[in-house]
């Protein structure tokens, strides 16, 4: 009874003592806080809620903050990528969002993951992909497919996504089919574009959509404000259209039609979009605006790009590039510095605080132009100990089972049909089961070759030492008797995590003698919900979690 009396009060001690933390809190620290959950995560409801009501939240006591925060969260509504941009607009936050291509190929595909895994990590906004029609792009099992990468880009590296839909070349009963698919994969936001035709195509006056504002149109009639729709700019004028002005009037037939917000096609030079924006205010046109930005990469892909687009390109710039064509590095360089000056005044000029890159699937210009222009997220923001879904049906998910830990790709691949997601709330969870992970579209393209795989776990495995002996090398990060440092196994997607080195050298004895050990966790103790490892939530709280040791083991002196 005393120890239990103990226990009690060493918890009320524990509780006042984290309470008063959170209040010596200052007032700025909570608008912080209030701005950032505002701005970056799910609990908001509504764009109602002005920037100047979060400022003065600051002046409310703390239980009033906790109440609201709390009701706020239990809502767990969607945000929708409008109401995103607005908060961001109104807090004068600047953001960046990005676009690719689907690949030819599946290596294609693997150099193109790698590039949005890296990209995720920098947090855009969204992130939109191509229609490429000659690709089967509504084809959700061929893994280059445009609905197939958008929806990878979602679900596997979960980036807010768009999926670009052009209504050239296909019937109105292939564009809804394609809008029903992109809604069941969770994707929330649409290009809406006409599209090229391909050659020889002849047009079917009774089910075919002719222009982007009957694709528009037609979004909107089939499933309401589901969908963010997005339509093209075009800063100098669509080539096809007979002038500047009657490209403007279809640009504001297409918004009257539903169109969200509009990305320009790339221009280059400030004066261009300033222009353009007033054009565009000056009929009538409100919604926003965002500059469509195309880093220079080398000389030919300047040629080419500005072929199929028709826009000349400035004499000030191809005299810069001229005597060095040939040096794609100069090139590039160049490229990305007339690109940060230009970002400069696009952030300054009042008239947007976001920008779209067109990155060509390449990652070192854009990432250049991110870093000098400060857009580069370097603090990830961690309300959960996992990033939170952006798709929006697992926005309840609030728990994970422990094996998430190792297998952070294959559990949402495993859990990609499910149809509801346990919470804090212990829900019903008999919807739920595990997919098989052999027919999931995408997760194969992640698996290593059978050299590779061979290489790093063994030609041969005669003894039990020998696979002992690959655990131990997976722990220590050592190179096995192939010279070949041991990366992955088979209950791991990826390299050990940080938190793994606090007890690296106890889980090297284990494996070594025998204990092969798939997923564990260090004892934490009161770490500050900020820590760079270990740190999730917001600030001013602490983590608590337990030891864990999963493994495997015929030896029966560990059996207890």
């Amino acid at each position: 009874m005393r120890r239990d009396t103990e226990k009690t009060d060493e918890c009320e001690n524990l509780i006042r003592y984290i309470t008063q933390k959170q209040i010596e809190h200052s007032i700025q620290a909570r608008r912080t806080r209030y701005l950032d959950a505002l701005s970056k995560t799910k609990i908001c409801s509504s764009y109602e809620v002005s920037c100047q009501k979060i400022l003065k939240m600051g002046e409310i006591n703390n239980k009033q903050e906790c109440n609201g925060l709390r009701k706020s969260s239990m809502k767990n509504n969607f945000l929708s990528l409008t109401d995103q941009m607005k908060l961001r607009m109104s807090s004068n936050d600047p953001w960046f969002s990005l676009e690719f291509f689907p690949p030819k190929t599946t290596n294609g595909a693997r150099d193109l993951f790698d590039i949005m895994e890296c990209f995720a990590e920098s947090q855009p906004l969204f992130c939109d992909m191509t229609w490429h029609l000659k690709n089967d792009p509504q084809n959700l099992e061929k893994p280059t497919s445009s609905l197939c990468m958008a929806s990878t880009m979602l679900n596997y590296f979960n980036l807010p996504t768009m999926l670009h839909i052009t209504s050239g070349s296909q019937s109105v009963s292939e564009i809804k089919n394609i809008l029903i698919k992109a809604k069941d994969q969770g994707i929330r936001n649409i290009l809406a574009l006409r599209g090229d035709k391909f050659p020889g195509h002849v047009a079917s006056t009774v089910d075919e959509l002719p222009y982007a504002v009957d694709l528009v149109r037609l979004i909107r009639k089939e499933h309401g404000d589901h969908f963010v729709i997005v339509v093209a700019g075009y800063p100098s004028g669509h080539p096809e259209c007979a002038s500047y002005e009657e490209d403007l009037k279809h640009l504001k037939e297409k918004v009257d039609a539903g169109a969200d917000f509009i990305i320009t096609q790339l221009f280059f030079e400030m004066d261009t979009f300033e222009k353009y924006v007033k054009d565009c205010r000056e009929i009538g046109i409100t919604c926003p605006i965002l500059p469509g930005i195309l880093p220079i990469q080398s000389y030919l892909s300047l040629r080419h790009v500005s072929k199929l687009t028709q826009l000349s390109v400035p004499e000030e710039i191809l005299n810069s590039i001229t005597p060095i064509k040939d040096n794609d590095e100069a090139v590039r360089n160049f490229g990305v510095h007339h690109a940060v000056e230009l970002g400069k005044k696009l952030l300054n000029s009042g008239l947007t605080k976001g920008m779209h890159f067109y990155t060509l699937n390449q990652r070192f210009a854009t990432t250049a132009i991110l870093k000098q222009l400060g857009l580069l997220n370097e603090e990830i923001s961690k309300p959960l100990p996992w990033k939170p879904s952006v798709n929006y049906v697992r926005l309840e998910e609030e728990i994970r089972p422990i094996f998430w830990k190792g297998r952070r790709k294959s559990y949402i691949c495993r859990t990609a049909d499910w149809n509801k997601f346990p919470n804090g709330r212990w829900g019903n969870s008999s919807h739920a089961s595990f997919g098989n992970l052999t027919d999931y579209y995408m997760f194969y393209l992640n698996y290593s070759s059978n050299e590779e795989q061979l290489k790093s776990l063994g030609f041969q495995l005669e003894t039990e030492q020998d696979v002992w002996n690959v655990f131990y090398c997976f722990i220590k990060g050592h190179e096995n008797q192939n010279g070949v440092k041991v990366t992955h196994i088979p209950w791991s997607d990826d390299a050990l995590s940080p938190e793994t080195s606090l007890i690296a050298d106890q889980l090297a004895y284990l494996n070594k003698n025998g204990v092969l050990t798939i997923n564990s966790q260090p004892a934490i103790n009161g770490f500050s919900s900020t820590h760079p490892i270990f740190g999730w939530g917001n600030p001013g709280g602490y983590v608590y979690q337990k030891v864990i040791n999963i493994f495997f083991s015929m030896c029966s002196k560990y059996v207890y």
